[in-house]
């Protein structure tokens, strides 16, 4: 896999199901710097038989040098600020945190969100550097945007979004 042996030091079985029907076991495993998850760096082993017959992994190589930092200087609460100025979503009022577990934090919607707002520190693999991040998700209450995104937990720098929201426009023949 090109790995060298300290990129699979902080590796954790993120997910595991055995399909019914199949009998295949379904292993997703996630990798991790110092208990940060990179984000999309997951492997999947299929077992059958007690017997591993197909792998895949997006992991990343020489982790340890590519990581720019494990410190934070944006708080989580900042990084929703900054994607709701990103995409000029008015005033983010009464956010809460409701759960926090190390690097991992929930938020009240904050009229903001259908639904609770959760950030985790991430890493960010961009170009060559593995960059340290706020991973948010924010199910807008207008329902036209579902937004993924990526904010830099040191800069504050919007890296990536994504719109979980599909659009499709047909023309109406005259």
């Amino acid at each position: 896999w090109g790995l060298v042996s300290t990129d699979l030091d902080d590796l954790v079985v993120s997910s595991y199901h055995t399909d019914q029907y199949s009998g295949i076991s379904h292993i997703y495993v996630q990798q991790r710097f110092q208990q940060i998850p990179i984000y999309g760096a997951l492997a999947t082993i299929g077992i059958k038989n007690n017997q591993a017959f197909s792998s895949a992994n997006r992991f990343v190589s020489n982790i340890a040098q590519k990581v720019n930092t494990v410190n934070s200087q944006l708080s989580p609460s900042s990084a929703v600020f900054k994607l709701a100025s990103h995409y000029d979503l008015g005033e983010v009022t009464d956010l809460e945190i409701i759960n926090e577990n190390i690097n991992e934090f929930e938020f009240s919607s904050a009229f903001l969100s259908n639904k609770m707002i959760p950030v985790n520190k991430v890493f960010f693999l961009q170009g060559d550097q593995l960059r340290l991040a706020w991973d948010l998700n924010v199910d807008l209450k207008n329902q036209n945007h579902h937004w993924s995104a990526r904010i830099d937990a040191i800069s504050g720098e919007v890296l990536q979004t994504n719109d979980m929201v599909l659009f499709c426009q047909f023309d109406r023949p005259s």
